[in-house]
């Protein structure tokens, strides 16, 4: 279910957390809101799931934009360690 993160599609978002394998977040590491939005939505994951029965998937976009990003690798590769994330993918 592919639900862009809007607002109006809130209220039913935590339906599709049941029984899904895997949950895949996006995004833009050219904007700093975006990756904070990703730890919003990391937590909530937590709230209506086993954290050991799904995967989370963090997607970072925009990559080739490197003179724009905003959001350091660093920074991506602890929040990913603390918050148990398993993959990651970005440039």
């Amino acid at each position: 279910w592919n639900t862009a993160g809007q607002e109006r599609y809130r209220s039913i978002t935590t339906a599709y957390y049941r029984g899904a394998a895997a949950i895949i977040i996006c995004c833009d590491c050219t904007n700093n809101e975006s990756f904070v939005n990703v730890k919003n939505w990391i937590e909530e994951i937590g709230k209506y799931t086993d954290k050991d029965s799904v995967d989370k998937i963090v997607l970072m976009n925009k990559c080739d934009l490197v003179e724009e990003r905003c959001i350091d690798k660093n920074e991506i590769n602890k929040f990913i360690k603390r918050k148990g994330v398993i993959k990651k993918c970005f440039g």
